[in-house]
């Protein structure tokens, strides 16, 4: 606090973050994960260097539909720790080797209760705490807009689509704008719909467990979706028929999917580090790389509706943020002294 330089602490890990102080500040818990691809769990680390120590929070925390990680520790009182997964609650770590135990709800409100901060309660024991925290209410809608493209202007209000409190998300149009597809969340399961624009008729295709993301085909018959599960992290893609039925594992190593190229026999997906969009085809399975950089993330990519063209939003770490035009050969992305930038 007085100054001076930085030391690393558990330097050896892929991912550390949100760094928690012990009560008497000789350690330091965290949120980290030791290797790519490894699990994410709590682990203590001390304050002045040394091996860190897995808590195995990760096994008996509790994890609300649709999440893929491990909560975020937020304050460290007496032998527990606060967290929030949309309700409050706290782990016992027991004392010495610092093993997570079964967790404690705090409360029960039908809000998100996030970014607990806590204090221990004057006179009491060190398990009575007096705590601040955040209830907030979202809602996620769909909305349309219209459009004059050619002069990149608005010609009217936004309507919302569907006037409830359904949470839906990653909507799709097919490409004659007539069949929308979206992902929706219910009370207890997620799913994906499909909804008729013109009579407003919607068929819910499939329900699930875990949240996803979802994409129309433009032809309008077929969706594809990827689930966010935790044995799955959004590298499979799957298929089903946008009026319900059986679903079709299309891919194990794909990733996370951004929409269809238009000659709707391809899925165009995003993966990597740094970040890079491919192609899988339907019919075979076949993956191609259509644009990346060796050293920057790209971070979204969509081909114009003759397939001729890549628009996509590209991010060195030393320059502009931009977004860019290029040509596509053959479906790939053209080299870099053909971009375009908009």
């Amino acid at each position: 606090a007085s100054g001076g330089s930085p030391r690393r602490l558990a330097e050896t890990f892929y991912a550390a973050r949100d760094p928690v102080w012990s009560p008497d500040g000789k350690r330091i818990l965290f949120l980290g994960q030791a290797e790519m691809g490894g699990e994410r769990d709590w682990w203590v680390v001390p304050s002045d260097g040394g091996t860190p120590v897995r808590t195995g929070a990760a096994a008996v925390l509790p994890r609300s539909a649709g999440r893929d990680t491990s909560p975020l520790p937020r304050e460290w009182l007496g032998n527990h720790v606060l967290y929030s997964t949309g309700n409050l609650w706290r782990l016992p770590l027991s004392s010495g080797s610092f093993q997570a135990g079964p967790p404690e709800r705090l409360t029960t409100g039908s809000g998100t209760e996030s970014f607990p901060r806590a204090i221990a309660a004057p006179g009491g024991k060190n398990t009575n705490w007096r705590i601040v925290f955040a209830n907030t209410q979202l809602s996620t809608r769909l909305w349309s807009l219209p459009l004059d493209l050619n002069a990149a202007k608005v010609l009217g209000e936004p309507v919302n689509l569907i006037a409830d409190g359904v949470r839906r998300t990653t909507p799709s149009l097919s490409a004659d704008g007539r069949r929308l597809a979206y992902a929706f969340r219910g009370l207890d399961n997620f799913g994906i719909r499909v909804r008729d624009l013109s009579s407003g008729a919607e068929t819910t295709v499939l329900q699930v467990p875990n949240d996803l993301r979802a994409r129309i085909s433009p032809d309008g018959s077929v969706v594809a979706y990827n689930l966010s599960a935790v044995d799955e992290k959004e590298t499979v893609i799957y298929l089903v028929s946008s009026s319900g039925g059986d679903t079709r594992k299309l891919c194990d190593t794909c990733g996370m999917i951004y929409g269809w190229a238009p000659d709707g026999k391809r899925i165009i997906y995003r993966s990597g580090n740094p970040m890079r969009f491919s192609t899988v085809e339907v019919a075979t399975g076949r993956q191609t790389v259509i644009l990346s950089h060796p050293k920057y993330q790209v971070h979204a990519a969509v081909y114009s509706p003759d397939g001729r063209w890549l628009a996509m939003h590209f991010a060195p770490t030393d320059g502009p943020r931009g977004i860019f035009v290029l040509p596509a050969h053959d479906g790939v992305a053209g080299p870099d002294s053909e971009w375009i930038s908009i």
